[in-house]
């Protein structure tokens, strides 16, 4: 599974909207844990939650990867041309992907 997938995968069950997904930046992943700010109505959380192993493997994997492009994007999703992606156009890839995935995700279920 490619590294891109498994970040969606990942951030999807930790309760992220797309457009929150869309702007997630390498500034929200510090390493160990991973940035989320949850609100609903006028309350506002900012949490920093431990990432999962496959997940922080994920992410580096994926920094790795940008290491060479100039310049590096500032968010951990893109479109496939290097630049940010909409909302609306990863919302689209996103409902495809989740559509493959299968019930319950089991399709993105890491390998052992």
């Amino acid at each position: 599974m490619r590294a891109i997938e498994m970040i969606c995968y990942f951030l999807r069950h930790e309760s992220r909207r797309g457009k929150d997904l869309v702007a997630a930046g390498w500034h929200d992943d510090n390493g160990t844990s991973v940035y989320v700010v949850q609100e609903k109505g006028r309350r506002k959380v900012e949490l920093w939650i431990e990432a999962h192993p496959v997940l922080k493997a994920a992410l580096d994997e994926h920094k790795v990867a940008l290491a060479g492009q100039s310049p590096v994007p500032l968010t951990i999703l893109m479109a496939p041309n290097g630049t940010s992606c909409k909302v609306n156009q990863f919302q689209k890839a996103a409902a495809w992907q989740f559509a493959r995935m299968g019930p319950c995700g089991t399709a993105c279920a890491p390998r052992h």
